[in-house]
């Protein structure tokens, strides 16, 4: 049986769409996917990149998660370094061993 990763749910606080919207799809160019009918009410955002996607799903009383975080992975992580950066959040880079490198950003795990 073949397995592979449909889609990661983040959380977010009521009304965080637009800004989900601007980080998703105007900082790491993501396409916004339309939800079902039947889950539109419940809020939050859909967004896809190829077969990369992410859900931002409403939670009442949302506290940001510390660690908990979807992994993108990218062809050029300099290029998308560069558009996190130019909308006004910092990237740490680091490297865990292996041959990729990786980037952090806390912002996109603020839903504000």
């Amino acid at each position: 049986m073949e397995m592979f990763l449909h889609h990661v749910q983040v959380s977010g606080p009521a009304g965080c769409e637009p800004g989900m919207r601007a980080f998703y799809v105007d900082v790491l160019g993501m396409t916004e996917v339309t939800k079902p009918e039947r889950l539109q009410a419940r809020g939050g955002a859909w967004f896809r990149a190829s077969s990369a996607e992410v859900h931002v799903g409403i939670e009442e009383g949302f506290v940001p998660a510390r660690k908990a975080h979807p992994g993108i992975a990218v062809t050029d992580l300099e290029a998308l370094a560069a558009s996190v950066e130019a909308a006004g959040a910092p990237v740490i880079a680091h490297a865990r061993g292996g041959a990729a490198r990786h980037g952090q950003n806390e912002r996109c795990t603020h839903h504000a």
